[in-house]
């Protein structure tokens, strides 16, 4: 196992109505997020395709939480999706609980247009909500053999008629 990849976590401080029966909310989330001991286990970093958050202004309760359930000792990468980003706008990622996690040390945010070395052998370049996919400019450093080059992409894709 080279990373633990997932999205769309969606942390937030009450439960959905269709969840209202869970009798501790915190310990429902808290029960996807054991996904994240395999990184642990296999001393890998963890990379999050953005809405770590349903909400931008997320209340301290639930920053906390994401504090104590998100620090990795690999290293937890992430972008942030339309959820994380106050009005969506990712010029205002600084106002965000998104980005109170960046400033606790506990995720690294995967800024646009730059590379990212998780581990010896996982390189990584965010597209965050809003930016358009590009393609990697390659050069002889970045084709070494057995080097994965991961898109971390958060976008809404629709086909129209499917």
């Amino acid at each position: 196992m080279i990373a633990v990849l997932c999205s769309d976590i969606h942390l937030c401080h009450n439960p959905p109505v269709w969840r209202s029966a869970e009798t501790d909310w915190y310990a429902a989330m808290n029960r996807p997020l054991q996904l994240f001991y395999q990184a642990r286990k296999y001393q890998c970093p963890v990379v999050i395709a953005g809405d770590v958050f349903d909400r931008w202004n997320s209340p301290p309760e639930l920053v906390n939480f994401a504090i104590r359930h998100l620090k990795m000792p690999y290293g937890c990468y992430a972008i942030p999706g339309q959820h994380d980003l106050p009005h969506h706008r990712y010029e205002d990622i600084r106002k965000s609980a998104y980005w109170t996690l960046v400033g606790a040390g506990v995720i690294t945010d995967l800024k646009p247009g730059t590379v990212y070395q998780a581990s010896q052998n996982l390189y990584l370049y965010g597209f965050p909500w809003g930016h358009g996919i590009t393609p990697l400019h390659t050069s002889s450093t970045l084709n070494r053999e057995n080097q994965i080059h991961l898109a971390v992409v958060h976008d809404y894709c629709w086909v129209e008629g499917h």
